[in-house]
C-alpha cells in the first residue's frame, strides 16, 4: 500500500471525481491510451517526437501519468487535492487504469476510487508536514516517499483517535495532537482503512488490502503465509536452510508422497515480475532437479513474462499467481488455514 497525491485541476473535475468515484490525470489537449505505453520511455518519445512536446515538458508529462496507468496500485490511499481550496479528499483505489473512448483528454484517463466520508483540512497539518508534502503537491500525481508516508501516517491516526468522530472533517478544532507509538497505529490504521472501504471492493480484494497493510505493519510476512497456505492445500511443510537462497522448503505431497522442493526468494518489490527472472530460473532449478514451478507476486506480472508462459517457451512447467490468484486461493482454503493467519486477514 502506498499513499499518493492527485491533484483535480477544478472544482467542476473535483466534484466530477468525487460524485462518479475516480480520479483522473493527463492533459486535456493530448488523446493517448497509457495501455499502449507499456515503457515510460515510450511514452516520452510519443509526448516529444509525435506531439511535439519540448523533451522536459514530455519527461514531466510521462513521471505524472505514467505511473497512474502502471503503478499506482488497488489498495493504495490517494489524496484528491484541489488547489482553490484547503480540503483533502482521501479514498482508495478499486479499480486498474482504464481509457474511456467516450471521454477526451484528462477525462478519458481514470481509476477507480472508493471515497472515505471524511474530509482532511490540510491547512490544520502541522507546518514541517506541509512544508515536507509540498514538493508533492507540484505535481499532476505524485507518490510519497516512505518518510513522508510515516510522517502523515503517524499524523492522520492521532486524529483518528482524538478527533470527533460524528466531524466531516478528520482533524477539525485539533490542535494538540498526542502521537501514537508504532505498535499503537498498527491496529488504528488497518480498522480505520478496512472499515472505509470494505464495502465498495469484492471480497478478493478486502483480503488483498488486508494482507499488504499486515505485511507492511510487520504483523505477517510473506513467507509464512504462503507456506500455511501451502499446508492448507494438502502439503506438509519442513524448513531446509541452504546457502544458495534465503530459505529452501522441502514439500512432501499428502497423496503420492513425491518430494517437491520450492526455493522461496520473497522480495518485496512495488513492480512487476519482469521476463528478467526466466533467465535467473532457468539457470538455478536444475541445481534443484525441478521441473514445475509456481511464481507467486502481489504486484502482479509484466505483459512480457506472462506472454513466455503462454507461448510454452521455458524449459520448465510455470505456473503465474498474481494477488488475485493469491487472494482467491486464500478465500478458498479459509477454514484450512491456520487461526492466526485467518484472524490476521479477518477471515473468520
Amino acid at each position: 500500500m502506498a499513499f499518493w497525491i492527485c491533484e483535480a485541476q477544478s472544482a467542476h473535475e473535483e466534484q466530477a471525481c468525487l460524485s462518479q468515484g475516480y480520479i483522473c490525470c493527463g492533459d486535456d489537449a493530448l488523446a493517448m491510451n497509457l495501455n499502449d505505453y507499456p515503457e515510460a520511455k515510450e511514452l516520452t518519445f510519443y509526448l516529444a517526437d509525435i506531439c511535439g512536446l519540448e523533451f522536459a515538458q514530455a519527461s514531466a508529462l510521462t513521471a505524472d501519468c505514467w505511473p497512474f496507468a502502471y503503478e499506482l496500485a488497488q489498495g493504495d490511499i490517494v489524496i484528491l487535492e484541489n488547489i482553490e481550496t484547503t480540503f483533502w479528499h482521501v479514498g482508495t483505489v478499486v479499480g486498474d487504469y482504464q481509457c474511456l473512448e467516450e471521454q477526451s483528454g484528462r477525462a478519458a484517463q481514470r481509476r477507480a476510487v472508493r471515497w472515505f466520508e471524511r474530509t482532511i483540512d490540510r491547512a490544520l497539518l502541522p507546518q514541517a508536514l506541509q512544508d515536507a508534502l509540498r514538493p508533492c503537491q507540484e505535481h499532476d500525481l505524485s507518490r510519497l516517499s516512505p518518510e513522508h508516508e510515516e510522517q502523515l501516517t503517524a499524523y492522520l491516526l492521532a486524529c483518528w483517535q482524538q478527533s470527533d468522530r460524528k466531524s466531516p472533517v478528520l482533524n477539525a478544532g485539533l490542535k494538540d495532537l498526542t502521537p501514537l507509538t508504532p505498535e499503537a497505529q498498527r491496529p488504528v490504521i488497518v480498522q480505520a482503512l478496512l472499515t472505509q472501504a470494505q464495502m465498495a471492493i469484492s471480497p478478493e480484494q478486502l483480503v488483498l488490502m488486508r494482507l499488504k497493510l499486515k505485511l507492511a505493519a510487520g504483523e505477517l510476512t510473506m513467507a509464512d503465509v504462503i507456506k500455511d497456505l501451502i499446508h492448507a492445500i494438502g502439503f506438509t511443510v519442513t524448513d531446509v536452510p541452504e546457502s544458495t537462497a534465503k530459505t529452501v522448503t522441502l514439500v512432501s505431497a499428502a497423496v503420492n508422497r513425491e518430494e517437491v522442493k520450492v526455493l522461496w526468494q520473497v522480495r518485496m518489490v512495488p513492480l512487476p515480475v519482469t521476463l528478467q527472472v526466466l533467465d535467473f530460473m532457468e539457470g538455478i532449478l536444475p541445481i534443484y532437479k525441478c521441473q514445475r514451478v509456481m511464481l507467486i507476486s502481489l504486484s502482479g506480472f509484466a505483459d512480457d513474462i506472462t506472454a513466455a508462459v503462454q507461448a510454452g517457451r521455458t524449459s520448465f512447467q510455470l505456473v503465474l499467481w498474481g494477488p488475485e490468484e493469491l487472494a482467491h486461493e486464500l478465500l478458498t482454503q479459509k477454514e484450512r488455514l491456520a487461526p492466526t493467519l485467518r484472524h490476521a486477514l479477518e477471515l473468520d
